[in-house]
């Protein structure tokens, strides 16, 4: 059985490896605000109603800014490296698995 890409969609963002420092739903509508100049539901409702109403709207939008988040993610992990050296095994894991989340969004479109 495949996946559908809106359930690819929202595996990936539930997969997401990301810092503390902010939180994942106010980041995604941020970045897909910036690029569609269009909110999703913002705090509303909850994040899968979220997701789907910003794949409904604007699904390469939505892959990009998730992709974004992954990317900012990976970055905060690999400064985490530098300051936390007795960290990097569980950094890198964060990162591999990322890694893997950004592949699988590039394939779907």
């Amino acid at each position: 059985m495949t996946l559908s890409h809106e359930n690819i969609i929202m595996d990936v963002f539930e997969r997401i490896e990301h810092s503390n420092d902010y939180s994942l739903r106010i980041e995604i509508d941020k970045i897909y605000f910036d690029l569609t100049k269009k909110c999703t539901l913002g705090l509303s409702y909850n994040l899968q109603e979220l997701i789907k109403r910003a794949y409904k709207e604007d699904r390469d939008s939505l892959r990009k800014a998730m992709i974004a988040i992954i990317q900012h993610s990976n970055s905060y992990f690999k400064e985490q490296i530098i300051k936390y050296s007795s960290l990097k095994e569980d950094y890198e894991s964060k990162n591999a698995i990322n890694n893997g989340l950004v592949e699988k969004l590039q394939k779907l479109w």
